[in-house]
């Protein structure tokens, strides 16, 4: 499956899913992600872990609070990275997208965009994963057969 098929396939998804499944799977890709953060903050020593498990934590409650909403994302914010100031800092920067985007999703239930933006930030990082995991250039044809871009997919699109 070439990417554009994927991102289709992964948006007719997106609005077939009620709000629920967008969070209960946001949630698991949030978690998925959270070790590249975590590992990233440990090497250094910029960012705090706890602003994301917090934040997961908030949206798993199911509460709709909108104060305590807002101040998990001014957060979030703190802590994300700046990719200019560190380096290998794009895969904490995606585990902080995408759980920023999970807490717009329970600001605006009806709007899916923010779950896309929650897959595509754990797409993203396996695709990232897999360039710097392999030291001679992949063809575009090897990257979409890569095993761990089938897995991410299917993970994706199929729970």
């Amino acid at each position: 499956m070439v990417f554009i098929e994927f991102e289709k396939s992964l948006k007719q998804r997106a609005q077939l899913l009620s709000y629920q499944d967008r969070i209960s799977h946001g949630i698991s890709i949030c978690k998925r992600l959270f070790p590249y953060y975590k590992e990233f903050v440990n090497e250094s020593s910029f960012g705090n872990p706890d602003v994301l498990l917090d934040s997961i934590r908030f949206v798993e409650t199911g509460k709709q609070d909108s104060d305590q909403l807002h101040e998990f994302l001014e957060s979030l914010e703190e802590v994300c990275p700046d990719t200019e100031d560190y380096d290998g800092g794009e895969f904490a920067l995606n585990a902080c997208g995408a759980v920023n985007a999970l807490l717009l999703q329970v600001a605006e239930p009806n709007d899916e965009e923010h779950y896309i933006e929650i897959a595509m930030s754990y797409y993203d990082t396996i695709d990232a994963k897999v360039h710097d995991e392999n030291e001679e250039e992949l063809s575009e044809e090897e990257i979409e057969n890569h095993p761990l871009l089938i897995e991410a997919r299917h993970f994706l699109l199929n729970f």
